[in-house]
């Protein structure tokens, strides 16, 4: 799973990187390894506050192994 240290980085990076609207997809595993709702509610206002200028979205793709 994804660290907030590494939401926080990507943020930065991002940052100053385009002046477009900008999408961030969180894909993950089986539905139970799915980060949980406790990391959604830190790092999606996180993301949202950080990259205001961008007009962030928010997807979510589930991948499943079969």
């Amino acid at each position: 799973m994804m660290s907030l240290k590494t939401i926080r980085e990507a943020a930065a990076w991002l940052r100053d990187f385009d002046e477009r609207q900008v999408t961030i997809t969180f894909h993950g595993g089986e539905p139970p390894l799915l980060a949980g709702a406790d990391f959604y509610r830190e790092a999606l206002p996180l993301l949202s506050e950080e990259l205001a200028h961008l007009k962030p979205a928010f997807a979510s793709r589930p991948i499943s192994g079969g």
